[in-house]
């Protein structure tokens, strides 16, 4: 069934007006099953508060159809890509209990799959109606909305796993906007502010005032390509478990 529209503000442009259905991440990125939606809260009480059934894939009402198919245009189709080609590896990974190796992507975009990362933890972190992310950072809003801009605020970094299906077939999924980080240090305990999204093939992690997230590959460096260049390239990535419905410790 056809997702519908609400009215609301845009997490992207922070226009008011009607707001389309935003897979995140992209419908055909393996985004198309039904999925049951919890709170932080309600796993803590193992699953027994009310809970949200999304059908046709993960997302929800949260970009103004312009930027929806602005962004799923000039991005979109790019993820998809990497994310069937690392599906097939990590597959093969996961039946051969392979935890990190090196994979190769043939003719490949990585601004534009960059860019497609960004516009997802937009519509993570702008609950549907609210863009007070957007407003907070215009810079990040014009490195999306104009798909020729590289320049990607300073601070901001990101980051990539593999991340495979549970033991038992289904998935856990995971979304977290503004979940903690703590590392124990020989200096003693560094805090941090991360956000994650986790759906297969990837765990893709944000964070900002330049924090690391430890045990990931880092994808910032794919702002210095441009809109068209197209390249191979070669990432060393690690696959984390979907077990858990925690964030994965960094």
């Amino acid at each position: 069934m056809a997702k519908g529209k609400r009215t609301g503000v845009c997490c992207i442009c922070g226009n008011s007006g009607d707001l389309s259905f935003e897979h995140v991440p992209p419908k055909s990125a393996y985004n198309k099953e039904t999925v049951i939606a919890y709170e932080w809260e309600e796993f803590l009480q193992q699953r027994k508060s009310k809970k949200k059934t999304i059908q046709g894939g993960a997302g929800d009402y949260t970009l103004c159809e312009r930027c929806n198919n602005n962004t799923g245009s000039w991005y979109g189709d790019e993820y998809v890509t990497w994310a069937r080609s690392c599906h097939d590896v990590m597959m093969i990974w996961q039946k051969h209990r392979i935890t990190q190796g090196i994979v190769t992507l043939k003719d490949v975009y990585p601004l534009r799959f960059l860019k497609q990362v960004v516009t997802c933890f937009f519509s993570l972190i702008g609950a549907p109606g609210v863009a007070a992310f957007a407003n907070n950072n215009p810079d990040l809003v014009q490195f999306v909305l104009d798909k020729y801009n590289t320049n990607l605020p300073p601070g901001f970094r990101f980051f990539m796993n593999l991340y495979m299906y549970s033991a038992e077939g289904n998935t856990s999924l995971r979304r977290w906007a503004g979940a903690g980080k703590i590392s124990i240090q020989m200096h003693g305990i560094d805090a941090s502010i991360i956000d994650e999204i986790a759906h297969p093939p990837f765990q893709l992690v944000m964070t900002e005032d330049n924090d690391p997230f430890n045990g990931a590959t880092e994808i910032t460096e794919f702002r210095n390509f441009a809109y068209d260049d197209q390249v191979n390239l070669k990432l060393a990535l690690r696959v984390v478990s979907s077990d858990s419905p925690y964030p994965s410790a960094g």
